[in-house]
């Protein structure tokens, strides 16, 4: 008969052949072994005690060095999971960013739409006559539209005005006009140039305001193949934006004229001189002496070519200068609801304010000392009593201290929503 010892150590073994080979927690399971056999062949009781404490010991120091080897595995599986979880929250974000801003433009394009037809006026409006003459020479018209790229609505004026005197030596001339931010060429505008006299010069005030541009250069150069020179208009804009002017044209005209060069739309488009200070100088004497001219371009991507009427003290801009305070003009087809520009100018801090510049064009300053100097010449340097915004109602100072509270009041919202007044 074998001895005890032989039988369990044989029976150790066995377990292990079958269970602990290249199991992770083989060294805790032949030391499990190892005690018991330890166990059952020492007669000293204390002994196996000791044995006992440091089996245990060991075995547990082994389990948790086992443990801890598993964990590399674990972590990669979690460092997983978190990517893929944040990638699920991308993409569940971003789908409900691109459904809440399709929602807004779908929202806009319903509730905001305009039909002209209902809110333009019939006529331009007379602001102004010649004060030697008594002659009809400054107007402006509004015009009612939805916009394309973000379908809010909006309005937009133009400015007309009489470059020369409607009598010369006792002759009645036909009279030349400047037409400054042109709206969308409708009968209507269309009726009162014929009544008014011929366009000679058109003025795009910046980039942002060529959208009805091509239906003047269509209708005044392309649909008159035969007209010279003298008889056609001429497309001004601030230097600097010449060759975005004719890009801008070619694209919207090209599809209907597919003859059409580049070329030929650069005969027609002319910028102001670089200073941005003074008029072209191949303009005649009689268009010299009706304007001063400034260009604000301070601001690169909004530069801007603003004008004084002298004749009429008239100062002429775009988006430089605005006017929100009520009424604003500016309707939408639905009775119910409120034009979003009403909000946009609540944000902004222009409304139920003018003059005043939005607070957003303080992104886009990137000389403010230029700035403020083209702003000081328009505002302190000018002689100017009445106003006319591409965006709001005219203003038109009674008296010199209605005309002095203009001037500060733009100059005070100038300084604040540009900060130019910050390092």
């Amino acid at each position: 008969m074998k001895p005890i010892k032989t039988v369990v150590n044989s029976a150790s073994c066995a377990l292990l052949a079958r269970f602990g080979s290249g199991c992770k927690k083989g060294v805790g399971l032949r030391l499990s072994c190892n005690f018991n056999t330890s166990t059952l062949s020492n007669p000293h009781p204390s002994k196996n005690n000791t044995t006992l404490q440091n089996s245990r010991s060991f075995h547990s120091r082994s389990c948790h060095y086992s443990s801890y080897s598993g964990a590399g595995p674990d972590d990669q599986q979690r460092s997983s999971n978190l990517k893929q979880r944040l990638i699920k929250a991308g993409f569940y974000s971003s789908i409900g960013l691109v459904s809440v801003l399709t929602g807004a433009y779908l929202y806009l394009h319903f509730k905001e739409r305009v039909s002209y037809q209902k809110f333009n006026d019939h006529s331009f409006r007379l602001i102004h006559r010649d004060p030697e003459t008594g002659d009809e020479c400054v107007w402006s018209y509004v015009h009612h539209f939805q916009m394309k790229s973000i379908p809010m609505a909006l309005s937009s004026t133009m400015a007309i005005v009489k470059m020369n005197p409607g009598h010369s030596d006792g002759v009645e001339t036909e009279s030349e006009l400047c037409l400054y931010n042109v709206v969308a060429l409708t009968d209507v505008v269309q009726r009162e140039l014929d009544r008014l006299g011929k366009v000679k010069m058109i003025i795009i005030p910046s980039r942002e305001h060529v959208a009805f541009a091509g239906q003047y250069f269509k209708k005044f150069i392309l649909q008159n193949p035969t007209s010279n020179n003298n008889e056609i208009p001429v497309f001004y804009c601030p230097y600097g934006n010449r060759d975005s002017v004719i890009e801008n044209l070619y694209g919207k005209l090209n599809k209907e004229f597919p003859n059409l060069d580049k070329n030929e739309i650069a005969k027609h488009v002319k910028s102001f001189p670089p200073d941005n200070s003074s008029v072209p100088p191949e303009w005649p004497q009689h268009w010299i002496s009706q304007f001063e001219v400034q260009t604000v371009s301070g601001m690169p991507f909004l530069t801007e070519v603003v004008l004084l009427h002298k004749p009429t003290k008239t100062l002429i801009a775009c988006d430089m200068v605005m006017n929100y305070k009520e009424p604003i003009p500016m309707h939408v087809d639905d009775p119910n609801h409120t034009p979003f520009l009403f909000t946009y100018a609540k944000l902004m801090r222009i409304y139920g304010k003018g003059p005043v510049i939005p607070i957003s064009f303080r992104l886009l300053v990137q000389d403010k000392e230029k700035t403020k100097e083209e702003l000081n010449r328009i505002m302190n340097e000018w002689d100017w009593s009445s106003v006319i915004v591409g965006h709001g109602n005219e203003m038109i100072g009674k008296s010199d201290a209605q005309v002095k509270a203009l001037k500060e009041d733009y100059l005070k919202s100038a300084y604040e929503n540009l900060a130019l007044n910050n390092k």
